[in-house]
């Protein structure tokens, strides 16, 4: 994708706030989360939101089966699975990782709103918690 200009974020103008880029694409982003959302909640979704004229639909997913997203040439940021996150469990510090992977989606697009269907980001990331959360790291931290 073209990145045709960068904007300064709202709190741009203190000393030490950085740039935050984005397309300008001439419509607000709304950020359509489909974290831990089911085969009929994504249908849904896309129905009512993938061909909007008013706001630019992203879609946020946990599901790595994308097909029905990119049928539709939606636009799709991913954030993996509890099951995934389960399943290497031992690659590093979940928690961290997917909270500042969300904080930088928040600050990529800076959506005008977020619409969910499914789980909210504060429900999928205790979901992943559930399954493990610490990596390496803190296994391997000296017990004092």
């Amino acid at each position: 994708m073209f990145w045709s200009s960068a904007k300064k974020s709202n709190q741009a103008d203190s000393k030490n706030s950085l740039y935050q880029c984005r397309p300008d694409l001439g419509r607000a982003p709304v950020l359509i989360t489909l974290l831990a959302a089911d085969t009929q909640l994504v249908e849904k979704a896309i129905k009512r939101h993938a061909r909007a004229r008013s706001y630019l639909p992203v879609f946020v997913t946990s599901d790595a089966g994308l097909s029905g997203l990119l049928a539709v040439g939606a636009i799709t940021e991913y954030l993996p699975s509890a099951i995934v996150v389960m399943r290497f469990a031992d690659a590093g510090n979940w928690e961290l990782y997917l909270t500042e992977r969300w904080r930088l989606l928040i600050a990529k697009w800076r959506p005008a709103y977020t619409a969910r269907y499914g789980a909210s980001f504060e429900e999928y990331l205790d979901l992943c918690k559930k399954h493990v959360m610490k990596g390496p790291l803190e296994a391997a931290k000296p017990k004092v």
